[in-house]
């Protein structure tokens, strides 16, 4: 059985998780530096909202990924309409995320409905990433958003935890006792700021409806991974362009491609 070899302050965790501290307009640096997520409420006029879903409906920019079932691609054409919408260029140049100096990169859609519906285990962002490891998603809910059609459920304050130095599913359990869990209920047009750090998951959904996420990953425009620098933002002269095929002659990630070629064979 699987002992909780994580230690946390969990009483001061769950005091922190106050709906009235990390779900309102403004966004407080110091609750969002610890607990890793922040909600914006009515983040976006609902018909910015409809600007997104028709554009995805008429299927404008996007393209499934084969092996990731709930993830869609998204092209230039939606980032710009993300950095056309006044709230993300207020919410950017506020001074909140890395004092201003941020890089974007293009954004995906992640959906869940009758088709889609599988679980999504327990992971973390950052450690499936190269760069810096403070960065943030901005999940803007297309759809009413909830546990019950599959949306996120958020392990506060695990990115404190830092990089793991592997990824894929993480035991639960390995937590403190009475760890809490924060599962936000969202409306069309409000905004999910999330640390890639962040222990999260999605269960199946137990209403075939459709749930549609927006994201966008920001970081800081230093990042040696930074693609598209925002309001002239300094950069890094060390940039890293590859992927992780060209960097590794033998990772651990080609050594287990390399065996399930051979198990094919």
């Amino acid at each position: 059985m699987t002992t909780a070899c994580m230690q946390a302050p969990v009483e001061e965790i769950t005091r922190r998780c106050d709906p009235l501290v990390y779900s309102r307009d403004s966004i407080n640096a110091e609750s969002l530096r610890y607990l890793g997520f922040h909600i914006v409420p009515r983040f976006i006029q609902p018909e910015v909202v409809n600007q997104f879903l028709t554009k995805f409906q008429r299927g404008e920019g996007v393209r499934p990924l084969e092996h990731h079932p709930t993830r869609i691609a998204c092209d230039q054409t939606w980032l710009q309409l993300i950095l056309d919408t006044p709230s993300y260029e207020t919410l950017f140049k506020s001074g909140v995320f890395f004092e201003g100096n941020i890089a974007v990169d293009l954004p995906f859609i992640f959906r869940k409905d009758a088709k889609c519906s599988n679980r999504v285990h327990l992971h973390n962002d950052s450690d499936y990433q190269m760069g810096v490891y403070d960065r943030y998603s901005l999940f803007l809910a297309l759809t009413a958003v909830n546990v019950e059609n599959g949306g996120l459920q958020l392990y506060p304050a695990t990115h404190q935890f830092a990089s793991l130095g592997d990824c894929g599913e993480i035991d639960p359990n390995i937590l403190p006792d009475n760890y809490p869990i924060v599962e936000p209920d969202m409306a069309p047009g409000d905004l999910l700021v999330m640390h890639s750090g962040v222990w999260h998951k999605s269960p199946p959904p137990e209403r075939q409806e459709l749930r549609l996420y927006l994201e966008l990953h920001i970081k800081p425009s230093t990042c040696p991974t930074a693609k598209f620098p925002l309001y002239n933002a300094p950069v890094n002269p060390f940039r890293n362009l590859c992927d992780g095929s060209e960097i590794f002659v033998s990772s651990r990630e080609q050594k287990i491609l390399r065996l399930y070629e051979q198990l094919a064979g």
